[in-house]
This record gives C-alpha cells, sequence and structure tokens, in this order.
C-alpha cells in the first residue's frame, strides 16, 4: 500500500528515524534529508549488510548502523538524542526525483520532433 499524505508530512517533519534498512525506509529518509538508526536484522544472505555497508561509506553521517540483537533500549535511546540534537545534514546527493526528470526529458524530445 503507497504511503499516505499524514506518513509523508510527518516524515518531512521528523528529526531522526529508526529503521530496518529495506529499501523503502532508505528512500524515505534520504527523501527526507533526515540521519536514521539503521538496526540490521540477521539473514542469511547477509544481502543487507553489504548494501549497508556501502550506503554508509557514502553517508557516514546519516547512517548509525547496529544489529538489532546487539543494541539495547537505553543505547538506542542515547544515540536518537545524539542525533535529534546535531545539526541538519546536507542535502543528499542521491537524485530522487528520477521520475519526474525522465518524463520532462521525454518531453522536450517529444517536442523538439515536432
Amino acid at each position: 500500500t503507497p504511503a499516505g499524505e499524514q506518513y509523508r508530512q510527518a516524515l518531512l517533519k521528523a528529526k531522526t528515524a529508526v529503521i530496518y534498512g529495506g529499501y523503502n525506509s532508505l528512500t524515505d529518509i534520504f527523501y527526507a534529508n533526515i540521519p536514521a538508526v539503521v538496526l540490521l536484522r540477521e539473514m542469511q544472505d547477509e544481502e543487507q549488510q553489504a548494501h549497508m555497508t556501502q550506503l554508509n561509506l557514502l553517508n557516514r553521517d546519516r547512517l548509525m548502523i547496529y544489529n538489532e540483537k546487539d543494541i539495547e533500549a537505553e543505547e538506542l535511546a542515547q544515540v536518537l538524542i545524539q542525533q535529534i540534537q546535531t545539526n541538519k545534514l546536507p542535502e543528499p546527493e542521491i537524485n530522487l526525483g528520477g521520475a519526474a526528470m525522465a518524463a520532462k526529458f521525454l518531453f522536450e524530445i517529444i517536442n523538439k520532433q515536432r
């Protein structure tokens, strides 16, 4: 189910997020330009861990990554407080407007051919 407008507005007003590191959650936090605590779940293929390693190299100030089973509630609370108190992050380098850019590009191509 697509996220509703209430979710989008809440996300845009958030100062941080706690996510499990799935593609949709990552896209959401990059779109909202907020940092996140990523709780990695144990998975046999370790695909999620590999993705987080790569993303963390590019986004060190955005993602704080922990194994879900290794972080206690008190530590998580302290990490969240620390993130909320930090300054706003720079704009992400990931372009999340790909569909709009593609539509504009196609529109320009079609109009040039007329």
